[in-house]
């Protein structure tokens, strides 16, 4: 009968140049101690039982340097995951990584992109939003807006620097384009408000102290069809003047009409005059009465067909 196993009592050396050669499975119950440069598997190493499926641990005090592909089912990783060099990629655009990350911070100057420039790429979604602290943000399509928008400075410029549109006490520099409706519940302050071709404006105070004839309002456009005032004149002390007043441009001339006159003195008399450029339509006030070494302060609201 052929042995089956080969038993030494103390220890087994082998010496020499000639190889060991094991043809069947070798079992090792305590540990294996190489203690040559290289231990060298030509075929599978198997660390563990794989017929049972009992894993057990492979612990690599040194560097693990796999010249080829290493593939895993589960890893965990105690310590940093760095690459050997910069710029080395985690996946790529066949195979990819979902990642749960606790803390990310981007170096270089490209960022966080998307793949594509595409609206169907979010960062973040309607149940799980960010919270973002940014220098600039520049957006080609559409903001929506489901909160409040705060705007630390005066002024929130729209197209250009010179345009503005109004907060706090900033002024109106530009054009407002409203596609949609617009709901505003306080008060809306500005030099002109334009629709549908009509324009409606509060005017300055004008200071008259003599019976000259004075520009009280202008607007610049004389292809204009049709105008109508309502102005409220009063002075330094109780006298109080309102008047309506209405024009159509009938080429070289204004044909115009006052009506709804009510005063407790009268303050003046009001023209509807082109300019003599063509190009603007005035508004002319000539003081008249024992009041004129008064200030007047003319209010005027104006509605212009075109």
């Amino acid at each position: 009968m052929a042995n089956t196993r080969f038993k030494t009592e103390n220890s087994l050396t082998v010496s020499g140049e000639s190889n060991s050669i094991f043809y069947t499975n070798t079992l090792f119950n305590s540990t294996v101690t190489v203690n040559s440069a290289t231990i060298i598997v030509n075929g599978a190493l198997i660390v563990g039982n794989s017929a049972s499926g009992e894993p057990s641990d492979l612990s690599v005090t040194g560097s693990l340097l796999v010249a080829g592909n290493l593939s895993y089912t589960n890893t965990s990783v105690s310590g940093d995951l760095k690459p050997t060099s910069d710029g080395l990629a985690l996946g790529n655009t066949t195979y990819r990584f979902d990642g749960y990350f606790r803390n990310v911070l981007i170096y270089g100057t490209n960022g966080i992109r998307p793949s594509s420039n595409t609206t169907g790429t979010t960062l973040g979604d309607s149940a799980s939003r960010w919270v973002i602290n940014g220098n600039t943000i520049n957006l080609s399509g559409k903001a929506d807006i489901t909160g409040n928008l705060f705007v630390g400075t005066t002024a929130l410029k729209v197209t250009t620097s010179s345009n503005q549109v109004s907060i706090n006490t900033a002024s109106f520099n530009g054009a407002l384009n409203v596609v949609g409706d617009t709901n505003i519940a306080g008060n809306v302050a500005a030099n002109a408000v334009i629709y549908s071709g009509r324009a409606y404006r509060d005017t300055n105070t004008a200071t008259i102290s003599s019976t000259s004839q004075i520009v009280i309002d202008k607007f610049s456009n004389s292809a204009f069809k049709a105008v109508k005032y309502f102005i409220y004149v009063t002075d330094s002390t109780t006298v109080k003047h309102a008047i309506e007043l209405s024009g159509i441009n009938a080429g070289a001339d204004i044909l115009q009409h006052q009506y709804g006159e009510i005063f407790n003195t009268s303050l003046g008399t009001y023209t509807l005059a082109k300019n003599a450029d063509t190009t603007s339509i005035d508004l002319l006030f000539t003081a008249t009465g024992a009041n004129t070494t008064n200030t007047y302060t003319v209010t005027v609201l104006r509605d212009v067909i075109y």
